[in-house]
Formats: structure tokens, C-alpha cells, sequence
């Protein structure tokens, strides 16, 4: 049985510090004071008009808990409230029985995030340190409940440096055994300088000694060559690379899209129909539409096989992200949030009879006729949308 001191250790994501987070080279940081770490009554939101309400808390936010196979927090990166509110869905959706979470991060990284968050090891590696927040929540939760009640975490994602890719072919002929220990993997210096031909022929190499491994393998090795792709490809351009159709870059970026659902489907078989919570970019949970940048995103794809998925859009409206080591400035400003005759307003215009509130929830289904600052109609892109009044940056423990 789980306890309430087990529900309170999620929410360290929430409010509290990185205690016996270890990084090589980096220090632990605390993470902001949440919007919910307060003892506040269960309420529900106030609705402004049908399908704009507002907020003072997480835990008024009306997220649904069941009938979805997926569900996605489509996150603004870098944002410390954004972070929080997935950790706050977490507990929701664990109450219910799910009890995997996947997450925007290399696969070649999975088994170093899976021992971490499982406290097998008690150390976490620099490649996995923008999600060192999530991955040590998760730790902390899983503190005390025994083996079948812990959470897991997937890492479903391309290998996004030649670094992480020579990690995953290292892990892959370790799991091999024998049968791979002929193949030489030089060591990373030297790897790193290699162009793709070679770097492709050893993953062919290592492939082609896979015989009848398990499915997980065959499929690692899928993304690791998928990924040995994606580099070199980015790596080709002189010229900067722009989201533009039929670029360099949205070619790649099909290139990830296709790989991150064909991983997604995997983990779906491999859990027997049980719902996994995701934590990606905002642009890869949109469910429909023509996105130049990414042509369809996974979150479409897996709707377009019939996967029930429930995405909702998380964002800020004013304040600063920090990401990949840099910080900027948010500006989904209400005034862009456009909503279409007849009533012809902003949702600036329609907020201006509130107080008294720090998020937004829009439920596009209710007022299908919100069209986003990109341009596109919000009830055909997300299930749901949470807008924070004022955003901070994450906590950054890369070095």
C-alpha cells in the first residue's frame, strides 16, 4: 500500500530541493516553491465563458484520469510550472493503476534512467541532466513502495549526440553477450570523428549479429541507426536550418517522428494495453494539422492508428523558459489567443472580468472556435490547454 508520505515524494517536483541528486559535474539545484505545495481545499476552477476557466492551483484543473491509452503534457521546455504540473498528473493517473511514464530523452539513456529512478544507483549521468528534476520526483516516489508498485520511466527517443549513440551500441553488444563480442567499438574520441558511413557500418555490424535476440534489442538497434541518420543529416547542411517544407530540417524531424512512435507502439505491446503517461515538447503532442516543422508529429500518428490519446498544451503566457542552456522569454500573451465570430474577441478581452487567478484551462472541445497564436484551430490540435499567468525557468543542473 502506498503511503501518503510516498504521495508526498512526487511532489518534490513541486517544491522542494534536489537532496541526493548526483551529477558529474553539476551541482544539485532547488526547484521552485509549487503553485500547489500550499494545503489547499479541492476546488473547482470558475469558469470565464464555456470552456475558459480559471485557477488558483493545480488541483483544480479538470484532467481526465481514464479512456485514454496516452496521455501527453505537451510542454513548453524549460518551464519550472510546467514540470510541476506533470508531476501533479503523475499522482492523479497513479491512483488510477498507470504506472509508466515516457519521457523526451535519448533511448541509449534508458537503462541509466531506469536504475536511478528504480534506486539501484544513486548517481545520474550528464546526459540525462535536463530531466534530472523528473527522473529524481520519480526516485523519490518510488521510495519504500515495493517492486510492483513502482513507476518506470521509457526513453523513446532518437540518440541526439554521436556521444549518446556510442553509449547505446556499447549497452546493446553488452546485452548481446557472446555472440557481439567480436565487434569493436572504438573508443569514444575516435567514434565521435567518425562520418557516417562508418559509423553506420559498425551499427550494421553489431545488427548483424542480433540473430534472435529479443524484440527490444532489434529495436534499440533500429533507433540507434535511425539516430546515426539524424546527426549526419543536420550535420550535411552549410546552410542554416530552417523549419521550412521539404528542408533539411523537416526531414529529420520526420525522420525522429517516425522512430518515436514506432518506439511508442513497442512499449504499448509490451504493457498489454495499460496507459503511460508522456512528458515531450509541445510540437510533438499536436494531434492534427499540416506543421511544416514536423509534418505529423507522434501524438498524430498514434491517433491516426487508433490509439486513444489525450493531449493537452502547457504553457506560460508571461515570464522566462530556460533550456539547453539558455534562457528566453515565453510569449503565448493572451492577446495572440484569438477567438472567431461571432464573438470576434482575444482571450485578453475575455480575462478581463477575472482576478484573482494564477492558470488557465481551456477546454478546446468547449469553445471550438479558439484559434491558437500559430494560426491553427485549438480544439483540432489539443485536448486541453493550460495557460500559467507568470512562468519561471527550470532549475538548471546541467553543467
Amino acid at each position: 500500500m502506498r503511503t501518503t508520505a510516498n504521495r508526498a515524494n512526487l511532489l518534490l517536483l513541486l517544491g522542494a530541493v534536489i537532496v541526493s541528486l548526483v551529477l558529474p559535474g553539476c551541482a544539485a539545484v532547488p526547484l521552485r516553491e509549487s503553485l500547489s505545495a500550499q494545503a489547499t481545499p479541492v476546488a473547482t476552477p470558475s469558469m470565464v465563458r464555456p470552456g475558459v476557466y480559471t485557477a488558483q492551483h493545480l488541483d483544480e484543473i479538470p484532467l481526465p484520469t481514464e479512456s485514454y491509452q496516452v496521455y501527453i503534457v505537451g510542454e513548453q521546455h524549460g518551464v519550472a510550472e510546467v514540470r510541476q504540473l506533470f508531476a501533479d498528473y503523475l499522482e492523479r493517473l497513479y491512483a488510477g493503476g498507470l504506472r509508466d511514464v515516457i519521457l523526451e530523452a535519448p533511448q541509449g539513456y534508458q537503462p541509466d534512467a531506469s536504475a536511478f529512478v528504480l534506486g539501484e544507483v544513486d548517481t545520474l549521468i550528464e546526459g540525462l541532466c535536463l530531466y534530472a528534476d523528473v527522473l529524481q520526483a520519480i526516485r523519490d516516489f518510488n521510495d519504500g513502495l515495493t517492486p510492483d508498485e513502482k513507476a518506470h520511466v521509457h526513453l523513446v527517443d532518437l540518440d541526439f549526440s554521436s556521444a549518446a549513440v556510442h553509449t547505446h551500441l556499447l549497452s546493446i553488444r553488452h546485452r548481446l553477450g557472446e555472440v557481439a563480442q567480436d565487434v569493436e567499438i572504438p573508443l569514444l574520441d575516435e567514434f565521435q570523428n567518425w562520418d557516417e558511413h562508418e559509423m553506420a557500418s559498425l551499427a550494421e555490424h553489431l545488427a548483424g549479429t542480433a540473430g534472435e535476440a529479443s524484440p527490444r534489442i532489434l529495436r534499440e538497434l533500429n533507433t540507434a541507426q535511425d539516430s546515426i541518420r539524424h546527426i549526419h543529416l543536420f550535420a550535411s547542411s552549410e546552410a542554416p536550418l530552417e523549419p521550412t517544407p521539404g528542408s533539411i530540417w523537416q526531414h529529420g524531424m520526420a525522420v525522429r517522428e517516425v522512430r518515436i512512435t514506432e518506439n511508442i507502439q513497442h512499449v504499448l505491446l509490451d504493457l498489454e494495453g495499460k496507459p503511460v503517461l508522456a512528458l515531450y515538447g509541445v510540437a510533438h503532442a499536436k494531434k492534427t494539422g499540416d506543421d511544416n516543422i514536423l509534418e505529423r508529429s507522434w501524438a498524430q500518428r498514434l491517433s491516426e492508428d487508433g490509439i486513444e490519446v489525450y493531449s493537452l498544451f502547457a504553457t506560460g503566457m508571461y515570464g522566462t523558459a530556460f533550456w539547453g542552456g539558455r534562457s528566453y522569454s515565453v510569449g503565448w500573451k493572451p492577446e495572440t489567443w484569438l477567438f472567431l465570430p461571432p464573438d470576434g474577441v482575444s482571450l485578453a478581452t475575455v480575462l478581463n472580468d477575472a482576478s484573482d487567478y494564477e492558470i488557465i484551462y481551456i477546454d478546446p472541445q468547449e469553445t471550438s472556435n479558439l484559434i491558437l497564436p500559430t494560426g491553427e484551430r485549438a480544439s483540432g490540435s489539443y485536448n486541453g490547454i493550460v495557460l500559467f499567468r507568470e512562468i519561471s525557468p527550470m532549475a538548471d543542473a546541467c553543467p
